[in-house]
C-alpha cells in the first residue's frame, strides 16, 4: 500500500504552477503565481500561530475577560477566497493525458 504525500513543498508548487502557464513570458500569469505562493506562505504562518496559541484566545479588556476564536482563522478564510479567485483567472495549458479519467468512459 502506497501512502500519498499530504503536504506540498512550496518550491515544488511554484515550479508546477509556472510550468502550467501557456505563455512562459506572460508577466501577468507569473505575478498571479507569485501572489498565490505568498498566500500559501501567509497561511502557513497563520496556521503555525493557531497551533502555538490555540484555536481560541482569551481577551482581557479592563475587568472583562472572554474567549473568542483566534483571528487568524478568519484571515485564513479570506486568503483561501483570494486564492480561489486567482485560480479562476489562470490561463493554464491543459495536459489532457494527465487530466483524463478513463473511468468516465
Amino acid at each position: 500500500m502506497t501512502i500519498k504525500k499530504t503536504t506540498v513543498n512550496k518550491n515544488d508548487l511554484k515550479k508546477y504552477l509556472l510550468d502550467k502557464i501557456n505563455q512562459p513570458d506572460n508577466i501577468l500569469e507569473i505575478e498571479k503565481v507569485n501572489r498565490y505562493i505568498q498566500f500559501v506562505d501567509l497561511i502557513a504562518k497563520l496556521k503555525k500561530d493557531i497551533k502555538k496559541q490555540g484555536e481560541t484566545i482569551v481577551v482581557e479588556n479592563g475587568s472583562q475577560r472572554y474567549i473568542k476564536t483566534h483571528p487568524a482563522i478568519a484571515e485564513i478564510s479570506k486568503l483561501n477566497t483570494s486564492m480561489l479567485a486567482i485560480e479562476r483567472t489562470w490561463n493554464f495549458k491543459v495536459d489532457y493525458a494527465e487530466d483524463f479519467d478513463e473511468d468516465l468512459i
